[in-house]
C-alpha cells in the first residue's frame, strides 16, 4: 500500500469514528435563545434535529444548517425572522449552551438547550 493510499484511508476511518462518535448526540434539541445586546426578540424558541453529528432543519420558522463533533462542540448557522447568525457552543449528554451572533453584528447572546424525549 503505498503513503497516499495509506493516509487517505487513515483520514477516512477517522472521519467515520467521528461521525459515529458525535451520533450520541443525535436527537430533538428544544433550543433557547437569549439576546443580551442588540433590539432582536428578547427570547426565540426553536426545536432542532440532530443526525449523525449534522444539523440540518427548515421549518416554517428557522432555517439551521450545522455541525457536532464527538466532543459535543456545535458550529451552526441560523435564518429566521429576517436575521441570520452564526452559534458556537457545547452539548452534553441531555443539555447545551453557548453563544450566538448576528451577522449583521446588530444582536448577541447565548442559547441552552435540552434533550427531548
Amino acid at each position: 500500500m503505498n503513503l497516499t493510499a495509506l493516509l487517505s484511508a487513515a483520514a477516512w476511518a477517522a472521519v467515520s469514528v467521528s461521525a459515529v462518535a458525535a451520533e450520541g448526540f443525535d436527537g430533538t434539541w428544544s433550543v433557547e435563545l437569549r439576546t443580551e445586546k442588540g433590539s432582536c426578540d428578547a427570547s426565540r424558541s426553536a426545536t432542532l434535529g440532530v443526525q449523525s453529528g449534522r444539523i440540518e432543519e427548515a421549518g416554517l420558522v428557522l432555517s439551521a444548517k450545522g455541525t457536532v463533533d464527538a466532543r459535543g462542540r456545535v458550529s451552526v448557522n441560523v435564518s429566521g425572522g429576517g436575521e441570520t447568525m452564526t452559534a458556537r457552543g457545547t452539548l452534553t449528554k441531555n443539555a447545551g449552551s453557548g453563544t450566538w451572533v448576528s451577522l449583521s453584528g446588530s444582536c448577541s447572546g447565548r442559547w441552552s438547550a435540552s434533550r427531548q424525549g
